[in-house]
């Protein structure tokens, strides 16, 4: 399909990847930042698919953060190219920014918590740097999961946020003066 780019998501993989100095480069030229817009071509198999031309969708299979051939359609630019195997419908509700911001975050997180640990219901989970944008969410799928959460901040400003979000136990890894906590003298 031929993606009309409504909103981008730029995070500091793909920052750090046109700079040259990320883990693995992709092949020149490409075009960073996840896509989310609406369809305004579609082969037949993507029509097939239920992705026609005027559907909102987000791009979970292209971008420089991904392998093979569509990895320079990324969202930074006007128009993406993407395959239909890789494409999910927008829900009515969300705004184009948001649809934009799920993948990284929540694609991560799923394939962490779902594909490689198995996180199972009442297993416990510790989450470092659960207020960054994989962190959030962690906790979030970690509970939908039926796990206890134990979220780890650097900030005690950000502990009441991470038990709204539903974390079981918030750790503050700074003591007041913003210096790393020795744990080991607090189990004691």
């Amino acid at each position: 399909v031929v993606i009309a780019v409504e909103a981008s998501e730029v995070v500091w993989t793909d920052t750090v990847m046109a700079t040259g100095q990320y883990q693995h480069r992709p092949r020149l030229p490409f075009t960073p930042g996840s896509t989310a817009g609406r369809v305004v071509w579609a082969s037949k198999l993507a029509e097939e698919r239920g992705f026609g031309v005027g559907e909102r969708v987000i791009s979970l299979g292209t971008g420089a953060r991904t392998s093979g051939r569509y990895q320079r359609w990324g969202g930074c630019a006007s128009y993406a190219v993407a395959p239909s195997a890789s494409l999910q419908k927008v829900p009515p509700h969300w705004t184009s920014e948001q649809a934009a911001c799920f993948g990284y975050g929540y694609g991560t997180v799923h394939y962490c918590l779902v594909e490689v640990a198995d996180l199972q219901r009442g297993q416990t989970i510790l989450i470092q740097g659960a207020t960054g944008g994989v962190g959030i969410p962690a906790v979030q799928m970690a509970k939908l999961l039926g796990a206890t959460v134990i979220a780890a901040t650097r900030s005690a400003k950000k502990v009441d946020f991470l038990k709204q979000l539903g974390a079981d136990h918030v750790l503050c890894i700074t003591d007041e003066t913003g210096q790393l906590r020795r744990f080991s003298s607090d189990v004691k």
